[in-house]
């Protein structure tokens, strides 16, 4: 069921007429106001407008790491990375929507979003947004902003009603820099401006402030330009995040392409996708020269990549033969690279090897070990296994080099040797592989990895004939899939795991991505009742509510619930819940497949269907799947009724304590290593995650874990050394959440279940 996308716009033609408008509502409440008159130009410029004015300081908003234009084989691992996470598009949009709602549901205020003008296009990015925010907070109170008399084209499936009209806007004939600044103007900025250009503005809230439309200038106009001197100051200035975007509006020895290209990465991991290429595509533009434009040229080709766009990869033109060796073998690969991940396997062979030739390193280096890989996938889709497990296998043997290690080269690696494996027969040695591949994201796998790792060890599961492991994959698989905040946000890899076929839904807006949960849902659900069918599962699921039941990881929920006891078996865990709130509303599939799940847990806890699951994956790893797991992670919870295998136990306060009390910590296995002296301890990741500095507090605390690994007898060497003991627990919370640490109870291990 897609969700309904009504929203109301206000014509507006003069400054003065504007003020009014944002002034009747500031006299009764808070408003907040995004100007996207010029577009979105600089990272998540629309969140940042918003919340710079709801919270009263300007805000930045972080991904989970920035690349910076480096060799082929860093963007080959970015790209790896960015399909573990899921869809990035989405999950940004969906995750900056839901901070704004939260903190509207707790200061309530009027949005105002000024319209794209002068025939410039909506952001992808902003209008995503946008259909989260209406979403996730039944009670916004947004309005578009219409500017005189320019046509403005909605995104699709937007119903808009356009209340009042307004003549063409009158030009002020004042040109000035603060005019052509894409954004509402924030405090740093405007405290630095003339009593001239602050008699363009319209006061905002916490000292943000709007250029009137009047004072807007065309971006396309010519004669709207920024001088060389202004753009220099930029770098120096609170302006200095508007400096990439003056660049395309000045004069050509004010542009560095440089600063171009570093832009553009910069809005990869926030989602903005167009514009991450339309930045590249200005600095090709603006290229001193062949080398350097074929340079950016090649960067573009990485970004394709790096966002799936692998039709756009392979439809360039074949590289000049006059190239230099390495410039034209990367064009080479990347070509090829588009080719294969494109459907056309046959055609991108010849690229592939030729590149291999000619790249050949006299030392081997990552970007040659993901050049091997890929021309491995491409034999292997060609039909060549032989091939391909001999490419494989020698990128494995060299894997053994400290110096190429990296995580993402070896998640690709693993699992396509565990998939070679598995055709092969060889089914413990797949299984093998895949858990080395998946080994890479332990203590911190995302949604996708979650889902994907079952999907994979499924395949497995069958190949051997056992129905009963096969059926709990699959059961794992949905849990995770259904407990995720943003089910459509499951990388487009995974879906035709799901699907039993190779048709990917692109999320173009929110109705596309309500189909995908759609279509998804009815995937399982479809797998689901084959083992019905086949009778491993009960051969009638009862569905035992209307709307279904609503399934959470445990971070993703409020704090007012009440865990009322543990279900689990063999292979499975899950917490029966109270007070969690409810899901969004993806329709009937979504709907029907909560309600297949609910009725199989109570059928194997022999209890009714309870309204609410919790899944605890709170150290990044999988469910519990035997007796010793489900109950750390009860103590954890503190839950002293407890089902496994249809058998009721109950654990006493006292041995609940008792677990408590032999608490150990170990390092997260996500972590890859410590850079450390006296002074300073670094935390570097295997994936996804930036390093992480820790405080002079937190490496007390972790230098004592790791020399003491069970709580409290760190606590006693903490105490003689005159730590403020109360700062213990919070400290491990903070590091477990940051994913240096996990937690563990071994005595659980050797309590049985008949306690």
């Amino acid at each position: 069921m897609q969700p309904s996308l009504q929203f109301n716009a206000q014509g507006i033609g003069t400054g003065p007429a504007l003020r009014e408008l944002i002034e009747n509502v500031s006299r009764g409440g808070t408003c907040a106001v995004a100007d996207l008159s010029l577009g979105t130009w600089t990272k998540q410029a629309l969140a940042t407008q918003l919340l710079g004015q709801l919270v009263g300081q300007e805000v930045s908003l972080k991904s989970g790491s920035e690349h910076v234009a480096g060799s082929a084989g860093d963007s080959m691992s970015l790209a790896i990375d960015q399909e573990g996470r899921g869809n990035i598009s989405v999950l940004s949009a969906f995750g900056t929507a839901q901070q704004i709602a939260r903190l509207l549901q707790k200061r309530p205020a009027q949005l105002f979003i000024v319209c794209p003008r002068f025939g410039i296009a909506w952001r992808y990015a902003d209008h995503l947004l946008i259909e989260y925010l209406r979403v996730l907070h039944g009670a916004l109170d947004l309005t578009l902003v219409v500017v005189g008399d320019e046509p403005c084209t909605w995104p699709e499936n937007w119903e808009v009603s356009v209340h009042g009209s307004a003549p063409a806007v009158p030009a002020s004939g004042r040109c000035s820099l603060v005019s052509m600044l894409p954004s509402a103007i924030p405090p740093s900025i405007l405290k630095t401006l003339s009593d001239d250009d602050l008699g363009a503005m319209i006061p905002l809230a916490n000292g943000w402030a709007l250029v009137t439309p009047e004072s807007r200038q065309n971006p396309a106009d010519p004669a709207v330009r920024f001088t060389p001197d202004e753009v220099a100051a930029m770098a120096h200035t609170s302006m200095r995040h508007f400096r990439a975007y003056a660049m395309l509006h000045a004069d050509k020895e004010a542009v560095d392409s440089r600063v171009l290209c570093s832009e553009g990465w910069k809005h990869i991991e926030s989602g903005y996708r167009e514009l991450a290429l339309s930045y590249m595509d200005m600095a090709e533009a603006r290229a001193s020269g062949p080398a350097e434009k074929m340079a950016y040229r090649t960067q573009k080709q990485f970004m394709h990549i790096t966002l799936s766009n692998f039709k756009a990869a392979a439809n360039i033109d074949d590289p000049d033969p006059a190239l230099p060796p390495d410039l034209m073998g990367t064009l080479l690969e990347l070509k090829g690279w588009g080719l294969v991940m494109s459907g056309s396997h046959q055609a991108a062979l010849p690229y592939l090897t030729k590149a291999l030739a000619m790249f050949e390193p006299k030392a081997m280096d990552k970007t040659y070990l993901f050049l091997m890989n890929i021309t491995a996938f491409a034999h292997l889709r060609n039909g060549d296994h032989e091939a391909a497990f001999k490419l494989e296998k020698r990128i494995e043997q060299l894997l053994d080099d400290p110096t190429l290690g990296d995580a993402r080269i070896a998640f690709v690696n693993s699992i396509n040797l565990a998939r070679l494996y598995r055709y092969r027969g060889e089914l413990d040695e797949s299984q093998t592989y895949y858990g080395r591949a998946f080994s890479t994201v332990e203590g911190g796998r995302t949604d996708t990895d979650a889902v994907n790792v079952n999907l994979c060890l499924l395949r497995v599961e069958e190949a051997r004939g056992n129905t009963r492991e096969a059926m709990l994959c699959w059961i794992r698989a949905a849990l995770h899939w259904c407990a995720s905040e943003c089910p459509e946000a499951l990388n487009w890899r995974v879906h035709p795991l799901i699907l039993n076929k190779g048709g990917v839904i692109d999320v173009k807006g929110i109705g596309q991505a309500y189909d995908l949960v759609d279509s998804l849902a009815a995937g399982f659900l479809s797998n689901l009742k084959k083992f019905s069918e086949s009778g491993v599962t009960p051969a009638a699921v009862e569905e035992t509510q209307a709307r279904g039941c609503d399934f959470f990881f445990d971070e993703a929920i409020s704090s007012a619930r009440v865990m009322t006891r543990y279900v689990g078996g063999h292979g499975w865990g899950v917490m029966a819940a109270t007070g969690c709130g409810e899901k969004r509303d993806y329709g009937g599939n979504y709907a029907a497949l909560t309600r297949w799940l609910s009725a199989w847990i109570a059928g194997q806890a022999g209890h009714a269907a309870e309204q609410c699951y919790v899944i605890d994956r709170r150290d990044g790893t999988e469910m519990p799947r035997n007796w010793p797991e489900m109950l750390n992670s009860a103590a954890e919870f503190k839950i002293t009724h407890l089902v496994y295998e249809g058998k009721h136990v109950e654990i006493t306060p006292v041995q609940l304590d008792a677990l408590e009390q032999k608490r150990a910590v170990k390092l997260n296995p996500l972590v890859a290593h410590i850079e450390q002296d006296d002074s300073k301890m670094v935390l570097h990741y295997k994936r996804y995650l930036p390093q992480f500095a820790l405080t002079g507090e937190e490496q007390l605390l972790l230098r004592a874990l790791l020399n003491e690994p069970h709580v409290g007898s760190a606590r006693q060497a903490l105490d003689a050394a005159g730590f403020h003991m109360e700062r213990v627990d919070p400290l491990i919370a903070r590091l477990r959440k940051m994913r240096v640490l996990q937690v563990s109870r071994p005595d659980s291990a050797a309590m049985p279940m008949a306690a």
